[in-house]
Protein backbone atom coordinates (compact mmCIF):
# COMPACT_ATOMS: atom_id res chain seq x y z
CA UNK A 1 0.00 0.00 0.00
CA UNK A 2 2.56 2.41 1.11
CA UNK A 3 4.74 1.51 -2.12
CA UNK A 4 1.95 2.29 -4.51
CA UNK A 5 1.12 5.45 -2.65
CA UNK A 6 4.92 6.16 -3.40
CA UNK A 7 4.52 5.67 -7.09
CA UNK A 8 1.11 7.91 -7.35
CA UNK A 9 2.74 10.20 -5.73
CA UNK A 10 6.02 10.07 -7.60
CA UNK A 11 3.94 10.12 -11.39
CA UNK A 12 1.96 13.36 -10.02
CA UNK A 13 5.33 15.37 -8.76
CA UNK A 14 6.94 14.46 -12.14
CA UNK A 15 3.90 15.64 -14.61
CA UNK A 16 4.18 19.13 -11.82
CA UNK A 17 7.92 19.07 -13.12
CA UNK A 18 7.27 18.55 -16.40
CA UNK A 19 4.20 21.30 -16.37
CA UNK A 20 6.39 23.83 -15.25
CA UNK A 21 9.29 22.83 -17.74
CA UNK A 22 6.67 23.58 -20.46
CA UNK A 23 6.07 26.94 -18.37
CA UNK A 24 9.00 28.19 -18.66
CA UNK A 25 10.02 26.95 -21.79
CA UNK A 26 7.02 28.97 -23.17
CA UNK A 27 7.79 32.06 -21.09
CA UNK A 28 11.49 31.94 -22.57
CA UNK A 29 9.93 31.97 -26.38
CA UNK A 30 7.64 34.60 -25.99
CA UNK A 31 10.51 36.74 -24.52
CA UNK A 32 12.06 36.21 -28.23
CA UNK A 33 8.65 36.25 -30.38
CA UNK A 34 8.33 39.24 -32.34
CA UNK A 35 5.18 39.27 -35.10
CA UNK A 36 7.59 41.37 -37.03
CA UNK A 37 9.34 38.29 -38.41
CA UNK A 38 6.26 36.81 -39.91
CA UNK A 39 5.69 37.78 -43.71
CA UNK A 40 3.31 40.04 -44.16
CA UNK A 41 1.37 37.24 -46.56
CA UNK A 42 1.74 34.67 -43.73
CA UNK A 43 0.24 37.02 -40.85
CA UNK A 44 -2.52 38.05 -42.77
CA UNK A 45 -3.55 34.57 -43.62
CA UNK A 46 -3.46 33.29 -39.84
CA UNK A 47 -4.98 36.51 -38.41
CA UNK A 48 -6.94 37.76 -41.08
CA UNK A 49 -5.44 41.55 -40.24
CA UNK A 50 -2.25 43.24 -41.91
CA UNK A 51 0.15 43.74 -39.19
CA UNK A 52 -0.42 47.65 -39.56
CA UNK A 53 -4.17 46.84 -38.74
CA UNK A 54 -2.90 44.63 -35.83
CA UNK A 55 -1.08 47.91 -34.50
CA UNK A 56 -4.25 49.77 -34.49
CA UNK A 57 -6.15 47.50 -32.96
CA UNK A 58 -3.23 47.21 -30.50
CA UNK A 59 -3.75 50.70 -29.80
CA UNK A 60 -7.40 50.50 -29.45
CA UNK A 61 -7.46 47.36 -27.28
CA UNK A 62 -4.82 47.62 -25.04
CA UNK A 63 -6.27 50.14 -22.85
CA UNK A 64 -8.69 47.87 -22.12
CA UNK A 65 -6.63 44.93 -21.26
CA UNK A 66 -5.03 44.10 -17.89
CA UNK A 67 -1.58 45.25 -18.10
CA UNK A 68 1.48 42.48 -17.81
CA UNK A 69 2.38 43.14 -14.05
CA UNK A 70 5.01 39.89 -13.72
CA UNK A 71 7.76 38.16 -15.69
CA UNK A 72 5.23 35.28 -15.71
CA UNK A 73 1.96 37.79 -17.50
CA UNK A 74 1.10 38.06 -20.37
CA UNK A 75 1.81 40.69 -23.03
CA UNK A 76 -1.72 42.17 -24.10
CA UNK A 77 -0.56 42.09 -28.02
CA UNK A 78 0.33 38.71 -27.67
CA UNK A 79 -3.55 37.96 -26.04
CA UNK A 80 -4.93 40.38 -28.89
CA UNK A 81 -2.87 37.99 -31.34
CA UNK A 82 -4.24 34.48 -29.77
CA UNK A 83 -7.43 35.71 -30.08
CA UNK A 84 -7.61 36.94 -33.65
CA UNK A 85 -6.28 33.02 -34.40
CA UNK A 86 -9.09 31.78 -32.71
CA UNK A 87 -11.73 33.97 -34.47
CA UNK A 88 -10.20 33.12 -37.52
CA UNK A 89 -9.92 29.83 -37.82
CA UNK A 90 -12.48 28.63 -34.81
CA UNK A 91 -10.15 26.44 -32.33
CA UNK A 92 -8.87 27.07 -29.13
CA UNK A 93 -5.13 24.76 -30.07
CA UNK A 94 -3.73 27.75 -32.12
CA UNK A 95 -4.88 25.94 -35.75
CA UNK A 96 -2.38 27.38 -38.38
CA UNK A 97 -0.30 28.46 -36.34
CA UNK A 98 2.25 26.59 -34.62
CA UNK A 99 3.57 29.34 -33.22
CA UNK A 100 0.79 30.10 -30.97
CA UNK A 101 0.65 26.52 -29.52
CA UNK A 102 4.29 26.81 -28.49
CA UNK A 103 3.62 30.27 -26.69
CA UNK A 104 0.31 29.92 -25.36
CA UNK A 105 -1.32 26.47 -23.29
CA UNK A 106 -5.14 26.17 -24.65
CA UNK A 107 -6.20 27.71 -20.96
CA UNK A 108 -4.17 30.66 -21.38
CA UNK A 109 -5.51 31.08 -24.64
CA UNK A 110 -8.88 30.36 -24.02
CA UNK A 111 -8.62 33.24 -21.28
CA UNK A 112 -6.98 35.75 -24.08
CA UNK A 113 -10.02 35.20 -26.29
CA UNK A 114 -12.41 35.93 -23.54
CA UNK A 115 -10.56 39.16 -22.43
CA UNK A 116 -10.45 40.28 -25.99
CA UNK A 117 -13.64 39.73 -26.70
CA UNK A 118 -14.64 41.90 -24.09
CA UNK A 119 -13.08 44.40 -24.84
CA UNK A 120 -14.04 44.11 -28.27
CA UNK A 121 -17.84 44.60 -26.67
CA UNK A 122 -16.89 47.76 -24.77
CA UNK A 123 -19.64 50.59 -25.82
CA UNK A 124 -16.48 52.80 -26.82
CA UNK A 125 -15.22 50.49 -29.11
CA UNK A 126 -18.79 49.19 -30.31
CA UNK A 127 -19.82 53.01 -31.11
CA UNK A 128 -16.62 53.61 -32.75
CA UNK A 129 -16.74 50.87 -34.84
CA UNK A 130 -20.77 49.82 -35.61
CA UNK A 131 -22.64 53.01 -36.38
CA UNK A 132 -26.23 53.01 -37.69
CA UNK A 133 -26.62 56.57 -40.14
CA UNK A 134 -28.07 58.92 -37.10
CA UNK A 135 -28.23 62.69 -38.96
CA UNK A 136 -29.84 63.61 -42.05
CA UNK A 137 -26.40 63.42 -44.34
CA UNK A 138 -25.28 59.99 -43.18
CA UNK A 139 -29.18 58.82 -43.76
CA UNK A 140 -28.61 60.43 -47.59
CA UNK A 141 -25.57 58.55 -48.30
CA UNK A 142 -26.51 55.29 -47.20
CA UNK A 143 -29.78 55.98 -49.71
CA UNK A 144 -27.72 57.36 -52.33
CA UNK A 145 -25.67 53.96 -52.27
CA UNK A 146 -28.89 51.77 -52.96
CA UNK A 147 -29.98 53.61 -55.46
CA UNK A 148 -26.67 53.57 -57.27
CA UNK A 149 -26.29 50.21 -56.90
CA UNK A 150 -30.05 48.74 -57.11
CA UNK A 151 -32.28 51.17 -58.09
CA UNK A 152 -34.21 51.07 -54.93
CA UNK A 153 -34.63 54.54 -53.15
CA UNK A 154 -34.76 55.16 -49.71
CA UNK A 155 -33.01 52.29 -48.58
CA UNK A 156 -30.97 52.91 -45.19
CA UNK A 157 -29.96 48.77 -44.84
CA UNK A 158 -31.07 45.41 -45.09
CA UNK A 159 -31.53 43.38 -41.84
CA UNK A 160 -30.97 39.52 -41.46
CA UNK A 161 -29.86 37.06 -38.98
CA UNK A 162 -27.78 34.24 -38.99
CA UNK A 163 -27.04 31.27 -36.43
CA UNK A 164 -23.78 30.52 -34.45
CA UNK A 165 -23.37 27.25 -32.28
CA UNK A 166 -23.44 27.45 -28.44
CA UNK A 167 -22.40 24.26 -26.11
CA UNK A 168 -26.08 23.26 -24.48
CA UNK A 169 -26.88 25.86 -21.83
CA UNK A 170 -27.10 23.72 -18.40
CA UNK A 171 -30.44 25.12 -17.39
CA UNK A 172 -34.04 23.82 -18.05
CA UNK A 173 -34.33 26.90 -20.56
CA UNK A 174 -32.02 25.55 -22.86
CA UNK A 175 -35.09 24.75 -25.48
CA UNK A 176 -34.82 29.09 -26.10
CA UNK A 177 -31.32 28.28 -27.67
CA UNK A 178 -32.77 24.94 -29.86
CA UNK A 179 -32.61 24.81 -33.57
CA UNK A 180 -32.80 21.85 -35.53
CA UNK A 181 -31.67 19.97 -32.51
CA UNK A 182 -28.72 22.35 -32.15
CA UNK A 183 -28.62 25.54 -29.68
CA UNK A 184 -27.96 28.33 -31.08
CA UNK A 185 -27.01 32.19 -30.59
CA UNK A 186 -29.68 33.66 -33.38
CA UNK A 187 -27.75 37.21 -33.88
CA UNK A 188 -29.39 40.08 -35.81
CA UNK A 189 -27.30 42.69 -38.53
CA UNK A 190 -28.20 45.65 -39.94
CA UNK A 191 -25.48 46.52 -42.98
CA UNK A 192 -25.18 49.04 -45.51
CA UNK A 193 -24.97 48.80 -48.96
CA UNK A 194 -21.19 47.95 -48.72
CA UNK A 195 -21.52 45.10 -46.15
CA UNK A 196 -20.78 47.42 -43.52
CA UNK A 197 -22.27 46.42 -40.30
CA UNK A 198 -24.65 49.43 -38.61
CA UNK A 199 -26.52 47.28 -36.17
CA UNK A 200 -25.60 44.20 -34.34
CA UNK A 201 -27.85 41.88 -31.63
CA UNK A 202 -26.63 39.10 -30.23
CA UNK A 203 -28.98 38.60 -27.37
CA UNK A 204 -31.21 36.06 -28.82
CA UNK A 205 -31.25 32.24 -28.80
CA UNK A 206 -32.15 29.96 -32.01
CA UNK A 207 -35.85 29.23 -31.08
CA UNK A 208 -36.12 33.00 -31.93
CA UNK A 209 -37.44 34.16 -34.78
CA UNK A 210 -36.57 37.30 -36.95
CA UNK A 211 -39.05 38.99 -36.52
CA UNK A 212 -39.02 38.60 -33.07
CA UNK A 213 -36.19 39.92 -32.97
CA UNK A 214 -36.38 42.91 -34.62
CA UNK A 215 -39.43 43.83 -33.47
CA UNK A 216 -37.66 43.92 -30.04
CA UNK A 217 -34.83 45.63 -31.00
CA UNK A 218 -34.79 49.79 -30.18
CA UNK A 219 -33.81 50.11 -33.62
CA UNK A 220 -37.01 48.89 -34.96
CA UNK A 221 -39.00 51.92 -32.69
CA UNK A 222 -36.03 53.84 -33.94
CA UNK A 223 -37.21 53.72 -37.25
CA UNK A 224 -41.22 53.92 -36.74
CA UNK A 225 -40.28 57.24 -35.10
CA UNK A 226 -38.14 58.55 -37.43
CA UNK A 227 -39.22 62.22 -39.15
CA UNK A 228 -37.91 60.95 -42.70
CA UNK A 229 -38.84 58.44 -45.80
CA UNK A 230 -36.28 55.84 -45.03
CA UNK A 231 -36.73 51.78 -45.27
CA UNK A 232 -35.11 49.31 -44.41
CA UNK A 233 -35.34 45.85 -46.15
CA UNK A 234 -35.69 42.54 -44.88
CA UNK A 235 -36.84 38.94 -45.92
CA UNK A 236 -40.30 37.14 -45.86
CA UNK A 237 -39.59 36.18 -42.31
CA UNK A 238 -40.36 39.73 -41.47
CA UNK A 239 -43.72 41.15 -41.48
CA UNK A 240 -44.72 44.08 -43.67
CA UNK A 241 -44.22 47.71 -42.35
CA UNK A 242 -44.11 51.35 -43.06
CA UNK A 243 -40.15 51.58 -42.64
CA UNK A 244 -40.52 47.76 -43.44
CA UNK A 245 -39.89 46.68 -47.03
CA UNK A 246 -40.52 42.62 -47.48
CA UNK A 247 -40.97 40.67 -50.93
CA UNK A 248 -44.47 40.13 -51.96
CA UNK A 249 -45.84 36.51 -51.73
CA UNK A 250 -45.58 34.88 -54.78
CA UNK A 251 -46.39 37.07 -57.35
CA UNK A 252 -47.39 36.23 -61.20
CA UNK A 253 -44.31 36.18 -63.07
CA UNK A 254 -44.19 39.38 -65.36
CA UNK A 255 -46.39 41.19 -62.97
CA UNK A 256 -45.51 44.74 -61.67
CA UNK A 257 -45.18 43.11 -58.30
CA UNK A 258 -42.67 40.21 -59.32
CA UNK A 259 -40.72 42.97 -60.94
CA UNK A 260 -40.52 44.46 -57.15
CA UNK A 261 -39.62 41.38 -55.99
CA UNK A 262 -36.49 41.05 -58.42
CA UNK A 263 -35.08 44.57 -57.12
CA UNK A 264 -35.82 43.58 -53.40
CA UNK A 265 -34.12 40.71 -53.87
CA UNK A 266 -31.15 42.13 -55.40
CA UNK A 267 -30.79 44.91 -52.43
CA UNK A 268 -31.26 42.51 -49.88
CA UNK A 269 -28.11 40.21 -51.05
CA UNK A 270 -26.52 42.62 -49.57
CA UNK A 271 -27.05 41.32 -46.10
CA UNK A 272 -26.82 37.55 -47.41
CA UNK A 273 -23.48 38.46 -48.45
CA UNK A 274 -22.28 40.57 -44.81
CA UNK A 275 -23.12 37.34 -43.47
CA UNK A 276 -21.07 35.16 -45.96
CA UNK A 277 -18.18 37.61 -45.35
CA UNK A 278 -18.33 37.85 -41.39
CA UNK A 279 -18.41 34.21 -41.48
CA UNK A 280 -15.87 33.11 -44.09
CA UNK A 281 -13.62 36.10 -42.01
CA UNK A 282 -14.31 34.38 -39.07
CA UNK A 283 -13.90 31.07 -39.08
CA UNK A 284 -15.26 31.07 -35.67
CA UNK A 285 -19.02 31.51 -36.49
CA UNK A 286 -19.32 28.72 -38.78
CA UNK A 287 -21.24 25.15 -37.79
CA UNK A 288 -18.17 23.52 -36.37
CA UNK A 289 -17.89 22.38 -33.23
CA UNK A 290 -18.85 24.78 -30.41
CA UNK A 291 -16.57 26.30 -27.78
CA UNK A 292 -18.40 28.67 -26.06
CA UNK A 293 -21.59 28.87 -23.81
CA UNK A 294 -24.44 31.31 -25.04
CA UNK A 295 -23.68 34.52 -23.55
CA UNK A 296 -19.52 34.40 -24.72
CA UNK A 297 -20.28 33.31 -27.96
CA UNK A 298 -22.64 36.21 -28.26
CA UNK A 299 -20.39 39.06 -27.32
CA UNK A 300 -17.88 36.78 -29.86
CA UNK A 301 -19.86 37.74 -32.81
CA UNK A 302 -20.39 41.05 -32.03
CA UNK A 303 -16.58 41.19 -31.78
CA UNK A 304 -16.50 39.62 -35.24
CA UNK A 305 -19.16 42.24 -36.35
CA UNK A 306 -16.72 44.84 -34.79
CA UNK A 307 -13.42 43.48 -36.27
CA UNK A 308 -15.41 42.98 -40.38
CA UNK A 309 -16.22 46.75 -39.72
CA UNK A 310 -12.37 47.55 -39.21
CA UNK A 311 -10.94 45.42 -42.63
CA UNK A 312 -13.45 46.53 -44.35
CA UNK A 313 -12.48 50.31 -43.56
CA UNK A 314 -9.10 49.42 -44.53
CA UNK A 315 -10.11 47.79 -47.97
CA UNK A 316 -9.31 44.12 -46.79
CA UNK A 317 -11.10 41.59 -49.19
CA UNK A 318 -12.95 38.64 -47.10
CA UNK A 319 -11.64 35.30 -48.39
CA UNK A 320 -14.56 33.32 -49.95
CA UNK A 321 -16.63 30.37 -48.59
CA UNK A 322 -16.04 27.13 -49.54
CA UNK A 323 -18.80 24.39 -51.13
CA UNK A 324 -18.48 22.61 -47.89
CA UNK A 325 -18.89 25.14 -45.22
CA UNK A 326 -21.86 26.35 -47.28
CA UNK A 327 -23.68 23.07 -47.58
CA UNK A 328 -22.63 22.58 -43.39
CA UNK A 329 -24.52 26.23 -42.97
CA UNK A 330 -27.31 24.82 -44.70
CA UNK A 331 -27.69 21.62 -42.92
CA UNK A 332 -27.27 22.54 -39.54
CA UNK A 333 -29.68 25.09 -39.30
CA UNK A 334 -33.46 25.83 -39.87
CA UNK A 335 -34.41 29.31 -41.21
CA UNK A 336 -38.54 30.36 -41.73
CA UNK A 337 -39.13 30.85 -45.10
CA UNK A 338 -42.20 33.11 -44.13
CA UNK A 339 -43.71 35.11 -41.16
CA UNK A 340 -46.52 34.40 -38.69
CA UNK A 341 -47.37 37.79 -37.88
CA UNK A 342 -49.57 40.40 -39.96
CA UNK A 343 -48.53 42.75 -42.26
CA UNK A 344 -49.41 46.27 -41.48
CA UNK A 345 -51.82 47.65 -43.59
CA UNK A 346 -50.48 51.30 -44.05
CA UNK A 347 -46.92 48.92 -44.67
CA UNK A 348 -48.67 47.27 -47.72
CA UNK A 349 -49.65 50.34 -48.98
CA UNK A 350 -46.37 51.94 -48.52
CA UNK A 351 -44.75 48.68 -50.84
CA UNK A 352 -47.72 49.27 -53.32
CA UNK A 353 -46.26 52.80 -53.74
CA UNK A 354 -43.08 51.56 -54.74
CA UNK A 355 -44.21 49.02 -57.24
CA UNK A 356 -46.21 51.91 -58.87
CA UNK A 357 -42.99 54.21 -58.81
CA UNK A 358 -40.58 50.75 -60.14
CA UNK A 359 -43.10 50.86 -62.97
CA UNK A 360 -43.38 54.56 -63.43
CA UNK A 361 -39.25 54.11 -63.59
CA UNK A 362 -39.69 51.21 -66.06
CA UNK A 363 -41.97 53.23 -68.72
CA UNK A 364 -39.90 56.20 -68.72
CA UNK A 365 -37.05 54.18 -69.31
CA UNK A 366 -38.58 52.08 -71.89
CA UNK A 367 -39.94 55.16 -73.81
CA UNK A 368 -36.42 56.70 -73.72
CA UNK A 369 -34.68 53.32 -75.45
CA UNK A 370 -37.53 53.71 -77.88
CA UNK A 371 -36.80 57.23 -78.99
CA UNK A 372 -32.98 56.60 -79.05
CA UNK A 373 -33.84 53.81 -81.41
CA UNK A 374 -35.58 56.53 -83.67
CA UNK A 375 -32.79 58.72 -83.92
CA UNK A 376 -30.26 56.07 -84.86
CA UNK A 377 -32.83 55.41 -87.49
CA UNK A 378 -32.79 58.43 -88.86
Amino acid sequence: MALSYFFIRSSLLEEEDDDCERARKRRKLREKFNPAKISEKEFLYKYRVTRELYEVLCDELTPLLKPKKSCTGLDPKLKILAALNYYAWGHLRGVNNRRCRMLLSKQSRTRCTGEVTRALNDPSIIEKFIQFPETQEDREMNKQKYYEKFGFPNVLGCVDSTHVLVLKPPTEDHVLYLNNNSHTVFSQIVCDADCNILSVDSSHGGASSKQIIWSSHPLAHHMQNLDDTAYILGDASYAQQDYLMTPIKDPPKLTPEFRYNVIHKAAHSTATQTIRELKSRWRCLLANKPRYFFDMMGKIFTACCVLHNICNMAGLKAPELTLKDVRAERRKYKYATHCDYEDSYTGVEARNQLVEYFETVRFVQNNNRTKSRSRRTY
